[in-house]
């Protein structure tokens, strides 16, 4: 315990100043013969502290000391483990000291307008020496004769083009909506100066909310409080322009704020005037708040001033009309004769489109003359932005009105909202993506998933549905979970989570997650007084596919049965009639159950019609265009094609090309093509998936059959091992079936990985009896290496030879290298486990050299990890971190995660050999946590040599040491921990 009267090294310690999450400031002296000095004593009081963080706090000080507006650094040392930082020491106190002196705010607006100046000159300094504070508020300013000085430079960061971290840092009533995101810059100090000034002012903080979620609600979405009728409207509108939601509306510099506020200061500058009027608008009150969409105003508006022509896209409910209203309010000051909205989802008739804009501009009909001639004319002198909303159902007029206005008017600027873009010259569209979501990769807390736009928007919302029936909503590390799901499930769309926000009135988190499979019953309730589509989830979407014709609708039922997304080959394939009923094809429309007839050369057009329509997202995936639904769009279209009646038939096109596409996988799958037969089975895994449970007992069977090496290679063990378990059970084939053989082969294999040898063995015996039955020599030899594998690692090492052997000399006859390499590395690691290092070094290298000529990556990682394992035994250490190294690469980039976890295993082997007493336990906890992930046991000899080499490294640093550090490791992601072993130093090296 650190108190009064103790020393530091030179100081010694009279009173604290001030504590926080790092540690606490003390007034210290330090005594020389000839002086006596006061210095504030910054003492971090962790025990482990990170020093490299404290020594670029201390240097990014005393680069910014020097000027009179930064409090100056002095020192910064260790002494007796004890770190700590020295500054000059202000008997003045600070600024938050100060404002308690005199009730909470300053004195005078003069007062405040002057202690901002000087903290504005110290900021000014740091960004033109490219540093940004990250924490200005009160108590990081310290007042030396009442003149503000900087303190605090902890969390100081160098100006970067994009200073973006995933750790939030700072205070949060004064931090920036991005600071909320991680990102930093100098605008981010500018908020934080505004709120500051706000306080200066009010005694308050701009944004009052306690409660984390709430402030941060507030702080990204809603308006700051209004000053006082005395605060002088230059200085509000100062405030303003600090406290803007996008940093490139606030100051450019911190030089730029200080003159504004001097010039507010200037005679004649009297309080409450309000100089410049509002911009003639109709722009209706939003009544809730706006959440997020930073980086789609931030790049909206720079699109407004370079295209005549904006035209905003996206899907039903994405937000399209609030995110024109806000860039609309945001741009009011552009536009000298106002911003004017034209509301057209009511209209249905497209001759009147002219007529009401005429009406909303107040203008009336000439006699003999078309009213879009008067518009146009009436708006040629005008300077004004036009925003047509809701133009998807008049697409025709409006890109007929939009075209004469842009031609005509040269100051006058269109901004629509549509589904689709108007398809005219000088168009700009730009596509509004979904809110943004946690991923389900994401450990859910309460405070991991509060940044996430979707997020954010259900909380405001429940928050308000929570307050209406008289009960507070809150997010918790229990519901937090649901909560993701749900905002995942409804793929960010607005619309829909703000109907599934209101259902808190009488839903748990939970609840409203369990009940959404039946989404379009439960999402209804919006509000009374939107336009009808906006009231249920189901209304939205029927908007839309009642814009489509028939070819159209079609389509769209059609894809709702791939799952996962789609390539255009597979659309093809599986949404096209056959070619008996396209002679009776009615182009005009459906003619079949309320089907229309699709072509093969009408897919492409109608999918980027789709596409066009905001109803299907195109994306680019490894070099291929692959197309997907939203979720919600796909379970509307699946429940329209099972009212047409076309759905069986559709699944069974889906089927039979998803089965094919499996088989034609299968001989890749050990072969050079295997890395892009695994990205492309990852891709259309959900399409598979569906496929083994809508295709008969033959079709499953077949595909599982196929397709089990990539559920190997994947670590897919688990739900392999189901499907295959499940299909082997339910088939009753008359006679014997190599599809049958090759299911039993796969799942003993599964269940050998996993450590199940008693399940192996007798699926393994079957296949084996099977293929001899059959008289397959080539799946009587794999069967027999495969049993010889669950032999070994049950033990019995000459049992698991006569095998390897027997497969190795059918192999050779048939001339199958493939299977000669695999029964060579098999033999190997028996010689390996029996002590023959050198036999197995040979046998190794071998199968090595077969595994290249035949560029079968995996084998070649096989083969190298157990090379690796040879050299490790034999002292080699620096061969081992080589061939470890080229094998985990390997194993990488396949996605292999067993051979990923072996990988660390064996780094983490040479981590405890070199005596890295650290390094080594958090590799073997990040092994330990992969294989959990996949439920993968290391077969019992391997987890003996493991148990030896964690026995005898734990026993070196103490069990304490050693358990937290593989509980550091288990915490790491698979490729935090891969870059961990790979940074570790080479064997034999000083560094």
């Amino acid at each position: 315990m650190i108190q009064a009267g103790d020393t530091i090294g030179p100081y010694t310690l009279i009173r604290t100043l001030g504590r926080g999450a790092f540690g606490e400031v003390w007034l210290a002296e330090r005594r020389s013969s000839l002086l006596t000095t006061q210095v504030a004593l910054k003492l971090p009081l962790d025990s482990a502290t990170d020093l490299d963080l404290i020594r670029n706090e201390a240097q990014l000080w005393l680069r910014a000391s020097g000027h009179p507006n930064i409090v100056p650094v002095m020192d910064a040392e260790v002494y007796d483990g004890q770190v700590v930082i020295a500054s000059e020491y202000e008997a003045g106190g600070s600024l938050e000291d100060w404002l308690v002196q005199h009730g909470g705010k300053a004195p005078s607006v003069d007062a405040a307008v002057g202690m901002m100046r000087g903290i504005l000159n110290g900021l000014q300094h740091l960004h033109e020496i490219h540093l940004v504070h990250r924490d200005v508020k009160p108590g990081n300013v310290l007042l030396q004769k009442e003149k503000p000085r900087l303190t605090d430079f902890g969390l100081t960061r160098v100006i970067k083009p994009s200073l973006h971290t995933t750790n939030l840092a700072g205070t949060p009533g004064y931090m920036s909506p991005e600071a909320f995101k991680g990102r930093y810059s100098i605008a981010s100090d500018l908020w934080a100066a505004g709120i500051v000034l706000h306080e200066l002012l009010t005694g308050t903080l701009p944004y009052a909310q306690t409660e984390f979620y709430s402030l941060l609600l507030a702080i990204t979405s809603e308006a700051p409080v209004v000053l006082s009728d005395k605060i002088p409207g230059e200085i509000e509108r100062v405030l303003s322009k600090a406290l803007a939601k996008a940093p490139s509306e606030r100051f450019a510099s911190a030089a730029e704020m200080a003159l504004a506020l001097d010039s507010c200061l200037a005679p004649g500058s009297a309080p409450g005037s309000r100089a410049q009027a509002e911009p003639r608008n109709n722009l209706p009150q939003q009544v809730t708040s706006f959440i997020g969409r930073e980086i789609e105003i931030e790049e909206l508006i720079n699109l407004i001033g370079k295209t005549r022509l904006l035209t905003v896209t996206g899907s039903g409910g994405c937000g399209k009309t609030r995110l024109c209203m806000q860039l609309a309010t945001r741009v009011l000051d552009h536009y000298p004769d106002g911003v004017w909205l034209v509301e057209l989802a009511p209209l249905s008739d497209p001759g009147l489109v002219p007529q009401v804009v005429a009406s909303v501009l107040g203008l009336r009909e000439e006699p003999a003359r078309p009213i879009l001639q008067t518009l146009v004319r009436s708006l040629k002198p005008k300077n004004l932005l036009l925003l047509l909303d809701n133009c998807e159902h008049l697409l025709t007029s409006c890109a007929q009105l939009a075209d004469s206005i842009i031609h005509a008017c040269p100051n006058v600027f269109v901004l629509a909202s549509s589904r689709e873009g108007l398809g005219i010259a000088g168009e700009t569209v730009y596509r509004v993506p979904s809110l943004s979501v946690p991923s389900v990769l994401q450990t859910a807390s309460a405070v991991s998933i509060g940044t996430f736009d979707a997020v954010r928007l259900f909380v405001d919302r429940a928050t308000a549905a929570g307050r209406h029936q008289g009960a507070a909503f809150a997010v918790t590390n229990a519901n937090a979970s649901a909560l993701a799901s749900i905002c995942r499930r409804l793929d960010g769309i607005p619309l829909a989570i703000e109907l599934a926000a209101a259902r808190v009135r009488a839903l748990s988190v939970e609840e409203i997650n369990a009940r959404l499979d039946n989404r379009f019953r439960l999402l209804t309730g919006g509000s009374k007084t939107a336009v009808p589509r906006q009231q249920t989830l189901r209304a939205l979407i029927d908007w839309s596919y009642d814009l489509l014709n028939a070819p159209e609708k079609t389509l769209l039922c059609r894809l709702s049965v791939f799952m996962g997304g789609w390539t255009i080959a597979s659309a093809e394939a599986v949404c096209i009639d056959e070619e008996a009923d396209i002679s009776i094809r009615n182009p005009d429309g459906p003619v079949v159950n309320g089907m229309s007839l699709i072509e093969r050369w009408d897919v492409l057009d109608l999918l980027a019609s789709l596409v066009d329509k905001s109803l299907v997202v195109a994306e680019q995936e490894h070099g291929h265009t692959r197309y997907r639904l939203l979720e919600t769009v796909r379970q509307y279209a699946r429940d329209r094609l099972a009212e047409s009646g076309d759905g069986e038939t559709v699944r069974d096109r889906h089927q039979a090309f998803f089965i094919a596409l499996a088989e034609e996988a299968e001989p890749h799958l050990v072969g050079p093509g295997l890395v892009a037969w695994l990205h492309r089975l990852e891709s259309e895994h959900d399409n598979l998936r569906a496929a083994l449970r809508w295709t008969n007992q033959e079709g499953a069977l077949r595909i599982a059959g196929s397709m089990w090496r990539f559920w190997d290679v994947r670590s897919y063990f688990s739900e392999g091992r189901e499907w295959l378990k499940n299909l082997l059970a339910a088939t009753f084939t008359e006679g014997l079936t190599v599809g049958r053989g090759k299911a039993l082969r796969g799942a003993g294999s599964l269940a050998m990985n996993q450590g199940n040898y008693s399940d192996a063995r007798p699926l393994l015996q079957e296949s084996l009896e099977l293929y001899e039955n059959l008289g397959d020599k080539e799946g009587v030899a794999v069967s027999l290496n495969n049993l010889g594998r669950v032999v070994w690692s049950q033990g019995d090492y000459s049992a698991a030879r006569t095998l390897f052997e027997e497969s190795q000399a059918i192999q050779r006859e048939l001339g199958n290298k493939w299977g000669v390499a695999s029964s060579l590395v098999n033999l190997g690691t028996v010689a390996n486990d029996e002590g023959d290092y050198a036999a197995a070094r040979a046998l190794y290298g071998e199968g090595l050299t077969l595994v290249r000529e035949l560029g079968d990556k995996q084998g070649v990682a096989i083969a190298l990890l157990n090379l690796g394992e040879v050299a490790h035994e034999q002292g080699d250490y620096v061969a081992a971190r080589a061939l470890n190294e080229e094998g985990l690469a390997i194993s990488r980039e396949l996605g292999d995660k067993q051979s990923i976890a072996w990988s660390l295993d064996a780094f983490a082997a040479l981590a405890s050999v070199q005596e890295q007493s650290s390094r080594a336990p958090r590799l073997w906890g990040a092994a330990e946590a992969l294989r959990e992930e996949i439920s993968l046991l290391a077969p019992p000899g391997d987890r003996l040599r493991l148990g030896r080499q964690v026995a005898k490294a734990r026993d070196l640093v103490g069990e304490t040491a050693f358990a937290a550090d593989w509980s550091e490791g288990r915490a790491m992601t698979m490729e935090q921990a891969i870059a961990y072993a790979l940074e570790g130093p080479v064997p034999g090296s000083t560094s």
